[in-house]
Order: structure tokens, then sequence, then C-alpha cells
């Protein structure tokens, strides 16, 4: 009876808690266990009040129980019929809670799957974003690297159309076409000076008379310049390795020398006002070869004999020849072509 008080008291100090239907319930079992069935049954009574769909049904269960222990069978029945609709209603009820739980997984599920998904999107979309700024940026790169490499190549051109225009005005201020030109010019101004002698006007004739003695001066220099070339052009056909280079075309025998090659430099320089120089300012990317056959050239060998003394073939050369003049003056040309501007150089 101790343990029954001391439960007794306990409860009963705990009253104002808010979980009464708890509280009703314990009472009714321990007034229950004590066989005191009216105070069992007063507190069953109240947790049924006070209680949740779980309280209602162990509290019908044990009002069954002791129902049909009183030997009232249709009471014991009514309560274990409540029991047993509690029971479905408790198992519909968890049904409806397990597919709520499952219907919020899956929406959970989905929408994380949803959320991962859109994550794989703006990262995709960032990676798509970054390739293209990429591109973009390769693209102007690019475009400003063959602006720049087109701009070269024209200033490149322009320059190299300068010095073909200087070195073919050059090339006319010392020939007889301009000599021809200056004569015709010097017989004009000496119908002037005729003229000028009758009008009697000094003044007109010293400054034609100036004029026509400049022109007169210019034709000496040019004819000067002619006999200095003709004078080492024919030393240089007189020369050595002039010979040898002439000879060994026909004779497979004898074979050119590396020092053999420079002293042809040497002697075509001089005799050429630096003719390598030239090819070089117009060409700097020439290569040896192709200085070989411009030597060549110069000294007049046949294009059979070019080809044997550098050991490629007849087409090759012709080739060559093509491609040099494009290298030299920007435009197509033909291996003729190319070989009047290495005459006339």
């Amino acid at each position: 009876m101790g343990k029954y008080d001391l439960a007794k008291d306990l409860f009963s100090k705990v009253s104002s808690m808010k979980n009464q239907a708890n509280i009703y319930f314990g009472l009714g079992c321990i007034y229950e266990s004590y066989k005191q069935i009216d105070s069992a049954l007063y507190y069953f009574e109240k947790a049924n009040e006070y209680g949740n769909i779980y309280m209602k049904k162990n509290t019908y269960r044990i009002l069954s129980k002791i129902k049909n222990q009183e030997g009232d069978r249709k009471l014991a029945l009514n309560y274990a019929y409540k029991c047993i609709e509690l029971s479905d209603s408790i198992k519909n009820q968890t049904k409806t809670e397990a597919v709520a739980k499952v219907n919020s997984l899956y929406k959970y599920q989905h929408t994380e799957k949803e959320n991962v998904q859109l994550k794989i999107d703006n990262e995709k979309r960032k990676i798509r974003n970054y390739q293209f700024a990429l591109f973009v940026v390769l693209i102007i790169f690019f475009s400003l690297c063959y602006i720049y490499v087109l701009e070269k190549k024209k200033k490149a051109a322009i320059e190299k159309e300068k010095k073909i225009r200087l070195l073919k005005e050059n090339q006319y201020a010392e020939s007889l076409d301009c000599i021809e030109y200056n004569n015709k010019k010097i017989s004009y101004l000496e119908e002037l000076l005729q003229q000028s002698e009758c009008q009697r006007d000094n003044f007109k004739k010293q400054l034609v008379q100036s004029q026509k003695e400049l022109l007169e001066l210019s034709n000496r220099k040019i004819l000067t310049s002619q006999n200095e070339k003709s004078l080492l052009e024919i030393a240089f056909r007189k020369s050595e390795v002039y010979r040898l280079f002439h000879e060994t075309s026909n004779n497979t025998d004898t074979e050119i020398q590396n020092k053999d090659w420079k002293e042809l430099r040497k002697e075509i320089d001089t005799t050429y006002s630096n003719f390598t120089a030239q090819l070089y300012a117009l060409y700097p990317q020439i290569s040896e070869l192709e200085l070989h056959i411009c030597y060549l050239i110069k000294i007049s060998m046949p294009v059979k004999d070019i080809a044997r003394l550098v050991g490629r073939s007849t087409p090759a050369i012709t080739a060559s020849r093509i491609r040099l003049y494009k290298k030299i003056h920007g435009t197509e040309g033909t291996a003729e072509m190319m070989d009047k501007f290495i005459a006339d150089l």
C-alpha cells in the first residue's frame, strides 16, 4: 500500500501539468490494479475525455476488459468495438501519414533533384558563357593579329615598291636612255638659246645656258660611269673565277668549292656595285641557293648549266626564278623577267 499511496500522491501533485490525459490514465491504472474499480473507471473516463485517439483506444480496451470482468458483456462489447474502430482509424491515419511522408520525401527528393539539375544547368551556362567569352576574345585577338600582319605586309610591299622604283630611277639615271632624253632636252635648249640671241635677252640666255651645261655634265657623268662599268665588266669576264665557272659548266670532272662561290660573290659585288647587298635589301630572306642562282644568271650562264652547278633540275631552276621574282617584286612574273631584272641590277 505504501507504493500505491506514493504513486497516488505523485500523480496528485502533477495534476496541474498540461498532459492531464496521461495523468488520468496513470491514476486509472493504479486504481484498477488495486481493484478500486469505481475510481479506476472515473479516471479512465477522464483520460478518455482529454486524451487523443491513441489514449482513447487504450482506455476503451481497458474499460472493455473491466466491464467484461464485471459481467456487463454488452458494454464490454461496445467498448471493444470502439477500441477496434479507433485501431482502424489509427491504422488509416498511420497509412495516411506514411503516404504523406512518402509524398513529402518524394517531393523533397524531386526538389533536391531539380535543385541539383538547376545547379548543373547553371554551371553549364557559366561554362558556355566562359567559352563564348573566350571565343570572342580569341576572335578579337586573331583579328587584331591578322590586321597587324596585313598592315605589316602592306607596309613591306610599299617599302619594297619604293626600293624597286628608286632602283629603276637610279638605273635610268645612269643609262643610255637617260643620255638620249638629255640630248633631246639639250637640242630644245639650244633652240631657246638662239631665240634669246635674237631677242637679246641675256638673263634668259644665261639661265638656258646653265641648264644646257648641267645636262651636258650629267651626260658626261653617265658616259664616264658607263665606261667604268664596261671596263670593270671586261676585267671581270677575263677573271679566273669567271673562267672557272664557265669552264666547270662544261667539265663534269671539276667541282665548285665554297671558296669559289665566295670569290665569285666578291668579284660580282665589285663589278656591279654591291650586287649582293641590293638583293638582300629587296629580299632579306633570300637563301644561299637563291643567291648562287642570281650570281650565275648575272654571269650569263645558261639555265641547264645553272641547274648542274647548283645540283638542281632545270624545271626547279625555272621555278626558283619565278618565285624569286615574286618575292622581290611582290607581283607575279616569269623566269625571263627575273633574268632581265638581274641583268639590269
